[in-house]
């Protein structure tokens, strides 16, 4: 009966967390986003033939209003992207793109992702490292950082 209860918990606090009905594969990408603060809600269609679902999650890095997206489906994370609003800071971009790499999965099995934006002055660049792509620019209103895999945008990233 006890582990019932748990069980009902559980199941409870992760609809919360609006990662239920996220394929397992997206979960723990989804909880570490939203153990950053950031709230996740359901996955949506992408609105291509690609077979894909993308999470929207509201928050905030340094006191920006920041987004992140994650792109998947079953198969796994195939892109997730940090969008600052109304900030060209790159410094701060590049602060929250560290955070998502040290705390969400699968990045966090990457560290070395942190380097691609290393010496980033804001201006578009785009680096693969490892099977991945990281393009980073900053312009008009606000930065983008997104991490997909280099060889195929609707494959899982290729990370250990």
């Amino acid at each position: 009966m006890n582990r019932l209860a748990v069980g009902l918990v559980l199941v409870v606090l992760t609809g919360c967390a609006g990662v239920s009905s996220a394929p397992g594969t997206v979960q723990p990408t989804l909880a570490g986003i939203d153990a950053l603060g950031f709230r996740c809600g359901e996955g949506q269609p992408d609105n291509v033939p690609s077979g894909l679902f993308q999470w929207i999650c509201p928050g905030s890095v340094e006191g920006r209003d920041a987004t992140v997206l994650v792109e998947g489906n079953a198969d796994g994370v195939a892109g997730i992207t940090l969008v600052i609003n109304q900030s060209i800071d790159a410094d701060v971009a590049r602060r929250g793109f560290h955070r998502l790499v040290e705390s969400v999965p699968p990045l966090n099995r990457a560290p070395v992702l942190i380097d691609t934006l290393a010496g980033w002055s804001g201006r578009q660049q785009s680096i693969v490292l490892g099977g991945v792509r990281v393009s980073a620019e900053c312009h008009d209103t606000q930065c983008i950082v997104m991490v997909v895999n280099a060889q195929d945008v609707l494959r899982p990233l290729p990370l250990p």
